[in-house]
């Protein structure tokens, strides 16, 4: 096996190689002060990077490429490249706002928690990974860099670790929304054991908790119960 990635890197240094590296600060809109932690992910490679102290971000892309800059504080911006349009230079992000309880909440405390474990993590969530190789004709982007991850299984470790990551946090944003008082509210459920089984059979996916108002995760939770009693009586019934 050795011997095949040995011959695979020799033929690749015969190969040209093309590829473009795009780099940009992105900043808040309110202050305009850098924000670090952001994730950034090229859509079409699906490789994601992370913003350092100062904002910045370098990532691999093509004109065409979408660019997902993602910030637990901030509103999801969607950046599509385009040739001699230099505006990925310069992103600015609006911070989010959250509908709860009729109040308006810059920053909930789950946001500031995860603003603290995206510090303290920051190293792990912002190492450049290695893109999967790209073929353009007889040409390979990235092919060296793959090989050599390939032989070293370096970046796999990174890769788990950052995969668990987005899911616990996604779970932990899910937990701020979905609670039992909502439930209560608008079902009438008060003991726990009803509780846990109301939620698991109806699990709330991250990106409706993310982008629905107060008005509507409540109209959500009161469709779902409808169903949920009449599978109930059903089964009662039986």
């Amino acid at each position: 096996m050795f011997r095949f990635y040995i011959s695979i890197f020799l033929l690749l240094l015969q190969l040209p190689v093309f590829g473009q590296v795009v780099d940009g600060i992105v900043s808040d809109n309110v202050g305009g002060q850098p924000v670090a932690g952001v994730s950034v992910t090229n859509r079409r490679t699906g490789v994601t990077v992370g913003t350092d102290k100062q904002g910045l971000y370098v990532i691999d892309a093509t004109d065409e490429d979408v660019l997902v800059f993602r910030h637990v504080a901030y509103r999801t911006y969607y950046k599509t490249l385009f040739h001699g349009d230099n505006s990925y230079k310069r992103i600015t992000l609006e911070p989010a706002t959250y509908k709860l309880r009729d109040a308006t909440v810059s920053r909930t405390k789950y946001q500031q928690d995860s603003i603290a474990r995206h510090e303290i993590y920051g190293h792990e969530l912002t190492r450049p990974l290695v893109p999967k190789p790209k073929f353009y004709g007889i040409a390979c982007v990235g092919c060296f860099g793959w090989l050599a991850d390939k032989i070293t299984g370096n970046s796999k470790p990174a890769k788990r670790f950052r995969a668990k990551f987005a899911s616990e946090d996604e779970m932990k944003f899910i937990d701020t929304r979905y609670t039992f008082d909502v439930v209560t509210a608008m079902t009438g459920i008060r003991d726990t054991d009803s509780m846990v089984t109301f939620i698991n059979a109806y699990p709330m996916d991250y990106g409706f908790a993310r982008n629905a108002t107060s008005l509507e995760l409540k109209a959500w939770v009161r469709a779902n119960y409808k169903e949920y009693q009449k599978q109930f009586f059903v089964k009662k019934e039986q």
